[in-house]
């Protein structure tokens, strides 16, 4: 029951925050605060275009690379066992643009 409360709290917390990106689209937080609640929510690719989008408007920021760094290591032991990525999952430095 706690565990579905969690991810209750996590798909609240994405209210505010979208409105944040509306009301100022380079919103770096809020950007970044959108992955890595995905990431929680093990919806991945959503997590690296959130990733991704930080890393657009801020190549140095260093926790959203380590982020989406370790978002597709985890995917790449994922698919060790499940066979081939997508292609949105293989977003190397070409993400920073």
């Amino acid at each position: 029951m706690l565990f579905i409360k969690i991810i209750k709290r996590y798909i609240e917390a994405l209210v505010p925050l979208k409105i944040a990106i509306r009301l100022n689209p380079k919103n770096i937080d809020a950007h970044y605060s959108i992955g890595w609640i995905y990431n929680e929510l093990n919806r991945h690719e959503a997590a690296i275009d959130a990733m991704g989008k930080v890393l657009r408007l801020d190549s140095n920021h260093l926790e959203a690379r380590a982020r989406l760094n370790a978002i597709q290591s985890n995917l790449k032991g994922i698919s060790v066992q499940n066979g081939d990525l997508p292609p949105a999952y293989n977003m190397g430095a070409e993400v920073a643009d």
